[in-house]
């Protein structure tokens, strides 16, 4: 199956879009990481390492705004919440807005924005566009 870019983010794309088993990751206009995962996946640490590189090479080592396009039976390994709320996961991360429809994800994504503290702002959205408007607010 091919994947491809949400609709509404679909005319911002403004780089390479790479799809690594799971996920796609690629940057949209004004300069935001999106990484955008395929139903029923499996968030897992060697996973989370290769979008972490793979952010590195498309922000050019710097920090910027990601939107996490949650994916309906997401499931994200207690390895990658812990690695992902340290100061080296979020290295070329500004902010991140995680997008999600499901009560699961809202739980275990408010779980671990106020319980493991990830070290950038981080928070939930219904929807790509309040994501957006809202990661839009660190980009001066």
């Amino acid at each position: 199956m091919t994947h491809s870019p949400k609709e509404i983010l679909r005319d911002k794309v403004c780089s390479d879009i790479h799809d690594l088993g799971g996920v796609l990751v690629y940057m949209i206009e004004p300069g935001i990481l999106v990484s955008e995962y395929y139903e029923d996946i499996e968030l897992n640490l060697p996973l989370a390492k290769k979008i972490n590189e793979l952010a590195a090479e498309l922000t050019g080592g710097k920090a910027v705004p990601q939107l996490f396009l949650a994916c309906v039976g997401q499931t994200v390994t207690k390895e990658v919440r812990d690695w992902s709320a340290a100061e080296l996961s979020n290295k070329y991360t500004l902010c991140t807005a995680v997008v999600c429809n499901t009560l699961a994800h809202k739980i275990i994504g408010n779980f671990f924005i106020k319980i493991q503290r990830p070290p950038r702002p981080s928070r939930m959205f219904a929807t790509i566009g309040e994501a957006k408007e809202w990661v839009l607010t660190f980009i001066q």
